[in-house]
Order: C-alpha cells, then structure tokens, then sequence
C-alpha cells in the first residue's frame, strides 16, 4: 500500500471512480481501469505513491498526447449502454431458438456457462460489432484467423462488463450446391431483444442472417449449418 492507495481506500473507489469517470484531464489514466475496483491495482502496478506522482503522469501525458479524446476512442471505443435495463432469456429458450431459426449439422453440440442472459437490440449489438478494436486486426493463417477474431471479441465483451450478453462461440459448416462441405467458419452466436439470431462477424464487423452461407470468404457456399454453440 502506498499514501495515494490509502487515500483512494478511504474515499472509496466508487466515489473516486464518479469523480474521474468524465473528468477530461483523467481521460488517459481511465483507460487503465474498468471497474473502480481496478484503479488501486492499476495505481500499484504503476508505482505511483503519491497523488503528485500520479498528476505529474497525468500532466505529462496529457502534454504529449495532443488529441486526448481521439486516442482514447482509439485504444478503448467507450459502449454507451451496461446490462441495466436489458431484458433476459434462459438457456431453454435460445436453445429453442437455435433449433428453430437454424439448420443444424447432425454433430450439433451446444454448452452454456449461465442460466440467464441479457438481450440487446439489433443496433447495439450493431454498434458492438462496428466498435469492437479487433476488427482492425489482419487476419492471419491459424494464428489470427475466425475462431481468435470470435474470442477476442467475447472476451472484449467481458473485459467491458458485457460478457453475460444473449452470445456464444458459433462453429459454422458451410455446403456447396450439391450438399458436400466446401469450408466452416467462426461467428459470435447472438440473439437481439425480439429472440431473433443473427451471426455477428467481427472481422468485418457487421451482422448477417443465420441462413447467409457466404462468410469467411467462402464464395461457393449455397447453405449453411451450425454445428456449434457454446454460450
């Protein structure tokens, strides 16, 4: 513990967070905490030990960054929306939905980590999927390709509070126009607040029909089949 930690103990970390959050000089040092539990860890791993400490780094920033907000939009896109007020689905009720609105592969398999998920509408999950930075990664063989553009992008949804949104891990099979497999791909599985599906892409960052067979480059693609959901 240090004087600037002690300080924050005090003060509480939610008071100290309410008082920085739309501070314009604290725009920089913001994009080291999400939570207000996570500035006396980021002030730690800092160094920091005294508020001058702190303001001095701030000052210095501030000095050298001459486009605060463009930066900060850069490295974090603030989501001008948190799970308040979202409406619920149960796992029953998407599994029911996947079953409904898509064609299934025989191999089907379908996992979830909770029992209840939020549902944003159609534009929100528009705008994660425009905001989220990991559609400005290029895409790389094996290393960099689909399945680590869909984890990035739910962790990216966690690390933002949102991780218990109505999303999964979707594994795609793609067929040609006489039914035999011509590649698979990798999507983020999501459902809006009117309980329809849509595959969210991250790499080009845009939503599409469950029944859009031509992803992933895969231009001779007639259908389209889920073979996995892990929600």
């Amino acid at each position: 513990m240090s004087a600037l930690t002690d300080a924050i103990t005090e003060a509480g970390p939610q008071a100290v967070a309410r008082a920085i959050k739309d501070d314009p000089d604290f725009q920089v040092f913001n994009l080291l905490w999400n939570t207000p539990e996570e500035i006396i860890p980021a002030c730690d791993k800092m160094g920091w030990q005294t508020l001058d400490e702190l303001l001095q780094w701030i000052r210095s920033v501030n000095r050298a960054v001459s486009n605060q907000l463009s930066f900060v939009n850069l490295i974090a896109p603030p989501i001008p929306f948190d799970l308040t007020g979202l409406p619920t689905v149960d796992m029953p009720a998407i599994h029911g939905a996947i079953a409904a609105q898509c064609m299934l592969t025989a191999e089907f398999r379908i996992d979830q980590s909770d029992k209840l998920y939020h549902l944003p509408s159609k534009a929100q999950w528009e705008m994660l999927a425009q905001l989220c930075p990991i559609s400005r990664r290029n895409w790389v063989a094996e290393v960099g390709d689909c399945d680590d553009y869909v984890t990035a992008f739910r962790g990216w949804l966690s690390m933002n509070g949102l991780g218990n949104l109505a999303q999964g891990f979707g594994g795609l099979t793609m067929y040609d126009l006489f039914g035999g497999i011509c590649g698979g791909h990798a999507v983020v599985l999501v459902m809006d607040d009117t309980k329809k599906l849509w595959f969210l892409d991250p790499q080009p960052g845009k939503l599409f029909e469950v029944t859009f067979p031509r992803l992933g480059g895969i231009i001779t693609a007639k259908s389209v089949k889920v073979a996995r959901a892990f929600f």
